[in-house]
């Protein structure tokens, strides 16, 4: 009798052991944090004629997505062509775009800090150009992407 009553509260410490693993194993999808997807990053040039501090130069629009429909724009220090040298700050450029997919469009002003434009999914046309007094002289930054 002494052995039945072992063997029964060994298994029930066990059953209740393996129901407890059973229910941790399955706990909700919720609980564990959602990593956000990672951003996949696109680069556009603008050039331009008329600078400072280069008469000539160019700068690079980031333009990163992660498949969520935003887009975070960033502008890069402006830069030399004819040279490896960069300037210690960034002009900031106007960007225009258009969801080709569901019509959406907007237009923003982008600098050294990021900019995230909800933009919506399908493909989007950028254009950005320098934003210089009185008008911005040079050729703009087109492209395509898909947020």
């Amino acid at each position: 009798m002494f052995s039945r009553r072992t063997n029964l509260i060994r298994s029930a410490v066990v059953g209740c052991a393996l129901a407890g693993a059973a229910v941790v194993g399955t706990a909700p999808a919720a609980a564990a944090p959602v990593d956000e997807p990672a951003f996949t990053s696109h680069t556009f040039r603008t050039d331009f004629v008329a600078g400072d501090p280069f008469p000539f130069g160019y700068e690079i629009l980031d333009a990163a997505t992660n498949g969520t429909g935003n887009v975070r724009f960033s502008a890069g220090p402006m830069c030399n062509p004819l040279g490896p040298r960069c300037a210690g700050f960034t002009q900031d450029l106007s960007v225009r775009w258009i969801n080709f997919a569901n019509g959406a469009s907007g237009a923003t002003v982008v600098g050294s800090t990021p900019t995230t434009i909800t933009t919506g999914n399908g493909p989007v046309g950028i254009w950005a150009t320098a934003v210089t007094s009185p008008i911005p002289i040079g050729l703009p930054a087109v492209g395509l992407l898909n947020p």
